[in-house]
């Protein structure tokens, strides 16, 4: 889950650009890091799990070759959710401010938003929209306010409240309903949101099956546990199946 976690605030934070609090927070976490140095030697162990960090959040640009057994750059966008998100970002504030109410609307969607929840979003929300705490206080988004976002950024929009419901593994049925709502707001129809949803399952498929394939041939024990994540949120055997073959095949992995 904290893998998933990890994969949507980066995404978000990507698509909603440099001003967002996840990049301030990671330039703050490189300066303390930097005075730290000054005074304090790292393990050997402290600086491989820095070095995985630093390439988790630029891995959407990379893809495994199989055949090579290397991590390769590409230049294009390799994925439907990908591709969405770099063509339709959200960087109008207003549009921020409604995924940003959106998001913490969903993190609500049981009644509460819990600690766990406050602290994920504390990373990719805009401080200068408010707090997750004082946008939990605001009234539901309304037609009139999904209506007046920017046309082309609606399915990003939607396509990441899907990725951020599903990313704890505990989709509830409160959720599904609010980003229905969301859709019909947005004036998403039922076809396309359906597209949003699958789009969002494979990203997030994609994400556990990169510790599955990390040698470069399936982990059988690490693929069980992606089939039960994939099961948690949503996603078909069919669907399960489709998203492997697409991501082997983008991997150069047989």
């Amino acid at each position: 889950m904290k893998s998933l976690r990890r994969a949507v605030a980066r995404a978000i934070s990507d698509t909603v650009g440099t001003g967002v609090a996840g990049r301030v927070v990671r330039q703050a976490a490189d300066a303390t890091i930097v005075q730290k140095e000054r005074s304090t030697s790292f393990s050997k162990a402290e600086v491989q799990a820095a070095i995985v960090s630093a390439f988790q959040s630029v891995q959407s640009r990379f893809q495994w070759n199989g055949a090579e057994a290397t991590w390769v750059g590409v230049s294009e966008p390799t994925t439907a959710f990908a591709k969405r998100l770099a063509e339709a970002p959200v960087t109008e504030r207003f549009d921020q401010g409604v995924l940003a109410r959106a998001l913490v609307e969903l993190s609500a969607a049981d009644g509460e938003v819990s600690d766990d929840e406050r602290s994920f979003m504390a990373d990719f929300l805009d401080p200068s929209l408010g707090t997750v705490d004082e946008l939990a206080q605001r009234p539901p988004l309304t037609a009139a306010d999904l209506g007046e976002t920017t046309e082309s950024v609606r399915g990003s929009i939607l396509l990441l409240g899907w990725a951020c419901a599903m990313s704890d593994e505990d989709l509830a049925d409160a959720e599904v309903d609010r980003l229905g709502e969301l859709a019909a707001g947005l004036g998403i129809d039922a076809d396309q949101a359906a597209d949003l949803r699958r789009d969002a399952q494979q990203f997030l498929f994609d994400q556990t099956l990169d510790s599955v394939y990390a040698s470069g041939s399936r982990d059988t024990d690490g693929f069980a546990l992606a089939l039960e994540a994939a099961t948690k949120m949503g996603i078909d055997q069919a669907a399960v199946e489709k998203f492997d073959a697409a991501y082997r095949k983008r991997c150069g992995i047989v």
